[in-house]
């Protein structure tokens, strides 16, 4: 595909953003938000992902994948090309646009004097398409299909240990020790103060509410990350360009809250849905307007940030799943689970 034709699609999923944006609505808080974590009423799994290779995608191309999933208000985050669609006795619908994905790669450019190659990284962009954007063609595809919405991939398990703490429901709030030690492993620490009102980060110490202010234990640990986040700015060069303050913080505010939900997906976390500030989401879309590259470059902080939280954390970052659809067909199929 063609600079230009690159160019043309990232603009088209810019445009798709600001249009939410202007409506209101932020896009990359997905449908399935307060069901991020595997519901037992719909199996949705946690981050986007291959619904072929089983495998969630990573980096700049869970951004993209997540963005076209909200501007386009599907249910499902499963993907796959239009050749694996194709393979299983599915199409694509006509008229239906395509979600870019990235995929990176060494090649040799040459050889220093020792003889030793040199190679340089590049890139090539691939298109997906969404489950919902998909028909079947057989008897077959309408079983795969059915399949997808009955298999999952799992997040990073993640130990909760009980508190003796009770929410408004009645269910107890849990620890975990992950992200209770993950202020520690970047510099930060955690004070816990009756009189806050919400979470916030004071030179390298994050304030916290008590647990019991928030509804939930996710709420609260969605607050923690977050303020973790936002504290690993200098680490990660993310303040460098002083050279506009307002658009430099509110590009922050996105890079922050966007790589606290890609920490969330990972980890199983239920992100809470915060009320719409009409201010920021306003001038979000101003950046966006005015600067094609700045969804890319917000994506590019978040992805690096992400990278160096995770290596503090000393985590595999790869969610499991089963090895490939053909086996979790044939597990649900002996279960006689697979419905049409």
């Amino acid at each position: 595909m063609s600079s230009g034709k690159i160019n043309e699609r990232i603009q088209q999923l810019c445009n798709k953003v600001i249009e939410c944006l202007d409506s209101g609505r932020l896009p990359w808080r997905k449908l399935y938000g307060s069901g991020r974590t595997i519901s037992e009423s719909t199996n949705i799994q946690c981050m986007p992902a291959n619904i072929v290779t089983m495998n969630a995608y990573q980096g700049k191309n869970y951004f993209l994948t997540t963005l076209s999933i909200g501007c386009n208000q599907w249910n499902s985050a499963w993907f796959a090309s239009y050749l694996q669609w194709s393979q299983n006795d599915c199409r694509v619908k006509t008229g239906e646009k395509s979600t870019l994905i990235m995929k990176w790669f060494q090649e040799q450019v040459g050889v220093d004097p020792s003889g030793n190659p040199i190679y340089e990284d590049g890139h090539r962009w691939y298109h997906v398409f969404n489950i919902e954007q998909v028909e079947p063609i057989s008897e077959a595809g309408e079983i795969f299909i059915a399949l997808s919405k009955q298999v999952f991939t799992n997040p990073v398990v993640t130990e909760r240990v009980p508190t003796t703490i009770v929410d408004t429901n009645g269910q107890p709030y849990y620890d975990i020790p992950l992200f209770d030690s993950l202020p520690a492993k970047i510099g930060l620490s955690v004070v816990h103060d009756s009189n806050a009102i919400v979470a916030e980060l004071k030179d390298n110490t994050i304030i916290m509410p008590p647990k019991q202010n928030f509804s939930t234990t996710d709420g609260y640990y969605m607050a923690l990350i977050t303020e973790a986040v936002r504290g690993t700015a200098n680490a990660c060069g993310r303040l460098v360009d002083r050279s506009n303050r307002q658009q430099l913080l509110d590009r922050e505010s996105l890079v922050c809250e966007l790589s606290a939900i890609y920490l969330a997906d990972t980890f199983g976390i239920i992100t809470v849905d915060q009320a719409v500030d009409s201010g920021i989401v306003y001038r979000r879309s101003n950046s966006i307007k005015s600067d094609q590259k700045y969804l890319m470059k917000v994506f590019s902080d978040s992805t690096k940030t992400v990278k160096y939280i995770m290596e503090k954390m000393g985590v595999n970052t790869n969610p499991s799943s089963q090895n490939s659809i053909g086996e979790a067909l044939s597990s649900l199929a002996e279960e006689g689970s697979v419905t049409v």
